[in-house]
Formats: structure tokens, sequence, C-alpha cells
């Protein structure tokens, strides 16, 4: 089944929203993570907030 130029074209132009959004997302959620365990890695060094969290955290 041999696509003409305009159905490659509206394919391509169908992925490339597609696969930046999808990356994005992977990236987003990788950079809030780091940035979630680096916050948690401070509110450790606090003392005042060690005993409101539970044991397990620490």
């Amino acid at each position: 089944m041999a696509m003409n130029g305009f159905e490659w074209f509206a394919l391509v132009g169908l992925m490339i929203p597609l696969v930046t959004l999808v990356v994005g997302l992977i990236v987003a959620y990788f950079v809030i993570r780091m940035a979630v365990r680096d916050g948690m890695r401070e509110a450790l060094r606090d003392d005042s907030l060690r005993s409101h969290l539970p044991p397990r955290v620490l």
C-alpha cells in the first residue's frame, strides 16, 4: 500500500506533536521527581520538619 505525498505529510505532521508531547511528559516527570527528592533531602536537614514526618520517610 503506497502512500502519496499528502498522506505521508499528514502522518508526519500528526506524529511530530504527539512524539514531542510524550517526550516532554517523560522529561517533566523525571525533572519533577528529582526536584521532589532534592526538596525532601533539604527538608530532612531542617530539624523542625523531622518530627512531622513518619519514620519510614527518614
